[in-house]
């Protein structure tokens, strides 16, 4: 639900529950049924079982069997694995067939209806704001929502699953052996992708520090274009949730003190996982948010997923080798105006990059490994930092894409490994008779040309 009202009431029994809703008009009650069918039918024991119906009173109602577990989150019998979580909600996805799903509705709130919305809120901020941070947060966020190529992920092909649409924890039933779901009156055919997002970045998992939202995604089995679109709807709805939590947004009152302040951190926190700004967990005062404002403000104009690019794009970590990275926090940045190829934009644009990363502190680097470094970029090294710059081409993505590259051939080179040494040897006994064979054929054959001279 995208306001996080509630559409229901439950009456709880014995062996069953009772959901008469309070409002239908996007046909809640036959989704819930529809959903609890086809559950029942490709994984039973997943969710609820449909008992009985009743679509046509006033109001409607659904009537299901009561599964065992408490709410995740409750407090009760302890928070569930993350491998349980990850197994219930991928089984969920792939449970029903795509003939079955080809006549399930779309689910409510699409992710064009989602892009829609966000994109519009994001420039109807309240006034006044006294966190900082909330206030770097929204205003990050517009701007990436105002350069991102979202529409994009909307284009890509994808198989659909079925979606709960509800990415509230509290809808995940915890037993203490497996985790089950309720709650389906929004459900229908979705990207997994979207779905994903929707329930690890949903506001409810701010209450708790139980759950870990990237070991979770780590935990399902996703192709790299599932990803790539999981990251962009990721970041749309930390967005959405901040908004949401913003004084004059409908979640506002209803969720714990810090609430707002902890979301605008997890905004700054996904936005600078593609721009390279800030570490998780940065510390908010003034100079981490200018430092924060400058980063973001390099990558206004979209990230590296939005390029059509990989996270080893011109935002991201620096691949060296399959196992060695240079972390996107370590590069530093600087752009200046450039004297090369630019036409009408020389001297009016910071086309000019110049990447620099200081060798002695990369993070996770062995220090054997660093010390070895050091002495084969010795000459290049300015107080141990490696500095290029790249000024050939008009736009200043071009160029930081030939920064990155230089210095990713110049770190490859540095760490490749030296090759074996050269074992002293003795020539053997077969050479030593060779060479002297030789000599005595070179000394005969000049002692016949003086002969005939």
């Amino acid at each position: 639900m995208p306001d996080g009202t509630s559409t229901h009431d439950v009456e709880l029994g014995p062996d069953q529950v009772i959901k008469p809703f309070r409002c239908w008009d996007r046909g809640e009650p036959a989704r819930e049924w529809g959903a609890l069918l086809l559950l029942n039918e490709f994984a039973p024991g997943l969710a609820p079982a449909p008992l009985e119906v009743d679509l046509a009173g006033d109001p409607p109602q659904v009537t299901m069997s009561r599964r065992p577990g408490v709410p995740w989150g409750s407090g009760a019998g302890g928070p569930a694995p993350v491998e349980s979580i990850a197994a219930a909600v991928g089984f969920l996805h792939r449970c029903v067939p795509a003939a079955a799903l080809a006549a399930t509705p779309l689910r409510v709130w699409s992710p064009a209806e989602a892009i829609a919305q966000v994109r519009s809120s994001s420039g109807e901020l309240p006034t006044v704001l006294p966190d900082p941070v909330v206030q770097h947060a929204c205003r990050e966020g517009a701007r990436w929502l105002d350069g991102s190529s979202l529409d994009a992920a909307l284009a890509a092909d994808f198989d659909p699953v079925l979606g709960q649409a509800d990415g509230n924890l509290a809808n995940l039933l915890w037993d203490g052996i497996r985790v089950r779901s309720v709650d389906f009156e929004d459900s229908g055919r979705s990207d997994r992708a979207f779905e994903l997002a929707d329930f690890v970045e949903h506001v409810s998992g701010l209450v708790t520090d139980d759950l870990d939202s990237d070991k979770l995604v780590e935990a399902f089995d996703l192709d790299p274009a599932t990803e790539r679109r999981l990251h962009k709807y990721r970041r749309l709805m930390t967005c959405y949730w901040l908004r949401m939590l913003l004084p004059d947004g409908p979640a506002h009152l209803r969720k714990p003190s810090g609430s707002l302040h902890r979301q605008a951190t997890r905004v700054l926190e996904r936005l600078a996982s593609v721009c390279g700004g800030l570490r998780p967990g940065f510390q908010h005062n003034g100079a981490s948010l200018q430092n924060a404002a400058a980063i973001s403000h390099d990558c206004s104009s979209g990230d590296c997923h939005d390029r059509g690019m990989s996270e080893d794009g011109p935002f991201g970590d620096l691949s060296v080798t399959d196992v060695l990275v240079v972390p996107a926090r370590a590069l530093q940045w600087r752009f200046s105006r450039s004297s090369g190829p630019g036409g009408q934009g020389v001297n009016t644009a910071d086309s000019r990059v110049e990447l620099s990363v200081h060798v002695p502190t990369i993070p996770g680097w062995p220090e054997p490994l660093i010390e070895t470094v050091l002495d084969r970029l010795g000459d290049r090294l300015i107080d141990g930092t490696l500095t290029v710059a790249a000024s050939e081409y008009r736009q200043q993505l071009r160029n930081r894409e030939a920064a990155r590259a230089r210095i990713q051939t110049l770190l490859r080179e540095a760490v490749r490994p030296a090759g074996p040494r050269r074992r002293p040897t003795k020539p053997s006994r077969g050479a030593r008779e060779r060479r002297l064979d030789d000599k005595r054929r070179r000394s005969r054959l000049k002692q016949d040309r003086r002969a005939e001279d």
